[in-house]
């Protein structure tokens, strides 16, 4: 939240009362969408925990390592 002197600022520009300023500040600008159709029923769930089986291939880690060195600054 802004500190209170900023507010206090902010509503004596804009001519409003404390109460009025809320009101302002936490309005709905513009209509409301529709909520989305989707095909599946329940909430969708995704994991961000990557795969637990993760190889290289070997033929590729020299210059994966030689790109990491290069990206380090060295």
């Amino acid at each position: 939240m802004l500190n209170s002197r900023y507010r206090k600022k902010k509503m004596e520009e804009m001519g409003l009362t404390e109460e009025e300023y809320y009101q302002k500040l936490f309005e709905i600008k513009g209509e409301i969408p529709e909520p989305l159709v989707t095909k599946w029923v329940r909430p969708l769930v995704v994991r961000l925990v990557p795969p637990r089986v993760w190889e290289v291939d070997r033929k590729e880690l020299p210059y994966i390592r030689e790109a990491h060195k290069w990206q380090g600054g060295g």
